[in-house]
C-alpha cells in the first residue's frame, strides 16, 4: 500500500479509487482535522483517514485499516 502520510486529500482520493476504495461518510469533524470513511464494495475493507487542516488545503496524518 501506498503511504500516504504528508498527501492532499485530491490525490489520496485519487489513490484510493484506482484500489477500488469509495468514500463512505464522515466519521469526525473539527476545526483542525477531518476523518473519513472509504469502503470497498467487493472485499470488505474499511480505511479511516484524518486529514489534518493547513492553510493550503487538507494533508493525510493518520491512517487506519480495518
Amino acid at each position: 500500500m501506498i503511504n500516504f502520510i504528508g498527501m492532499s486529500k485530491a490525490l489520496v482520493e485519487r489513490e484510493l479509487e484506482t484500489m477500488g476504495f469509495q468514500l463512505k461518510g464522515v466519521i469526525f469533524e473539527n476545526p483542525r482535522n477531518i476523518c473519513l470513511e472509504y469502503r470497498t464494495s467487493t472485499i470488505v475493507r474499511t480505511l479511516e483517514i484524518t486529514f489534518q487542516r493547513k492553510s493550503d488545503g487538507l494533508f493525510c496524518s493518520l491512517l487506519r485499516l480495518y
